[in-house]
């Protein structure tokens, strides 16, 4: 809903919108084609996520559990679901200082949020489940194909979906929809993409 009311998100927790209502349930039935049983659906405990990880839960028959390290990345600090008009008229430094990409306060720096990434995935590995539906946020997708998967995002769409393997310790690309990346001058369509990151 932040979105449709032109707020600045991150940690902000709006609820989902009707059209967000309808992604859910539509990734749910793709999930559900991929007759892949999940062990577990942990979700960001911030409303939009949390909605839809129930939405697919109940398609899915599968139980939820919250899991801090998958909220958002907290970009707009205090201007957290402040109307982007209003923000213009009575905080202009801050937002002069976003558009210049400066620290706002109570914003997660970047290092934090791609320490805070590299701690998820490194607990992911050691949890007591084998397939494991995690329901996160844009800008977290991004880090994890930016900074650990060594790719370039190019697109993302609501309600896509990033399929990961653990192998040795280490995450490998499997498939996505909803997701384009890009490595040099060449893109790739997330349906084709299948090249791995050694290291």
């Amino acid at each position: 809903m932040d979105d449709l009311q032109k707020e600045f998100g991150g940690w902000s927790d709006p609820k989902l919108s009707p059209r967000g209502i309808s992604l859910a349930k539509k990734t749910a039935q793709q999930l559900k084609k991929q007759k892949v049983s999940f062990d577990i659906i942990l979700t960001s405990p911030l409303q939009r996520a949390s909605q839809s990880a129930t939405i697919i839960a109940s398609i899915l028959h599968t139980p939820i559990k919250e899991y801090i390290f998958l909220k958002e990345r907290n970009t707009y600090g205090i201007l957290g679901g402040v109307k982007k008009d209003l923000a213009r008229r009575l905080y202009p430094e801050l937002i002069r200082a976003y558009n210049a990409q400066e620290f706002i306060p109570g914003a997660e720096r970047y290092e934090d949020f791609k320490n805070r990434v590299d701690t998820l995935l490194r607990e992911l590995i050691y949890l007591p489940y084998k397939n494991i539906l995690c329901i996160t946020h844009g800008y977290l997708i991004t880090t994890i194909i930016e900074e650990f998967l060594g790719l370039t995002r190019e697109d993302i769409q609501d309600g896509c979906i990033l399929v990961l393997r653990i192998n040795n310790e280490k995450y490998e690309y499997v498939s996505s929809e909803g997701l384009s990346f890009k490595e040099g001058n060449q893109t790739y369509d997330s349906m084709r993409y299948t090249k791995f990151k050694s290291a």
